[in-house]
C-alpha cells in the first residue's frame, strides 16, 4: 500500500468505523480525518468517496457532541453527492438529506430540518414515483414533524 494511496484512505476510514463502534471517538475522528485528507489529495475534493468520508466523520463528530462540525460535514457531503451523483443515485442523495435534516432537528433548527425533509421527499417522488415504498416511508416520516414545535420525533432513516 502506498502511504498516501486510496487503499490507505479506505483502510483508515474502515478503522475509524471500528473505533467508533468500540466507543473510541477520538481515535475514530483521527482515522476519518486522515482518510479524508488522503482522499482529497488523491481523488480531489469533489469525489463521492470524499462525500462518504465526510458523512462518516460527521457521524463521529455528532457522537462527540460537536453538532456544528457534524453539520458542516453533512452539508459538504450533500453538496458533493448532489453535484456528482444527481438522481442517478437518488437514494444516496435522499438519505443524506434526511440524515442532515435529523441533525438540524437535533440542533433545534426545525425549519431547516423540514426543508431538508421536503427535499428528500421531492427527490424520492421524482426518482421513484409517488407510490414507491421509499417515497411512502419518507412521506410518513415527514408527517411526524410537529407544527413548529421541538417535540420528540422518530430519528428513523430511509435506508
Amino acid at each position: 500500500l502506498e502511504p498516501g494511496g486510496t487503499e490507505v484512505a479506505i483502510t483508515c476510514g474502515n478503522r475509524g468505523i471500528v473505533l467508533e463502534d468500540k466507543g473510541d471517538l477520538a481515535g475514530a475522528e483521527e482515522m476519518q480525518g486522515r482518510s479524508l485528507r488522503i482522499l482529497e489529495k488523491t481523488l480531489g475534493p469533489e469525489h463521492p468517496h470524499v462525500a462518504i468520508t465526510c458523512t462518516n466523520l460527521g457521524h463521529v463528530l455528532q457522537e462527540k457532541g460537536d453538532l456544528a462540525g457534524a453539520e458542516e460535514m453533512g452539508t459538504r457531503s450533500l453538496r458533493i453527492f448532489e453535484k456528482t451523483l444527481g438522481l442517478d443515485r437518488a437514494s444516496h442523495v435522499a438519505t443524506t438529506c434526511w440524515s442532515l435534516g435529523n441533525l438540524l432537528k437535533k440542533r433545534g433548527d426545525v425549519i431547516g430540518a423540514r426543508q431538508l425533509y421536503q427535499r428528500c421527499l421531492q427527490i424520492c417522488e421524482k426518482a421513484f414515483g409517488p407510490t414507491h415504498p421509499k417515497t411512502v416511508a419518507v412521506r410518513a416520516l415527514q408527517g411526524t414533524m410537529g407544527a413548529g414545535t421541538q417535540e420528540e420525533q422518530p430519528n428513523d432513516g430511509i435506508t
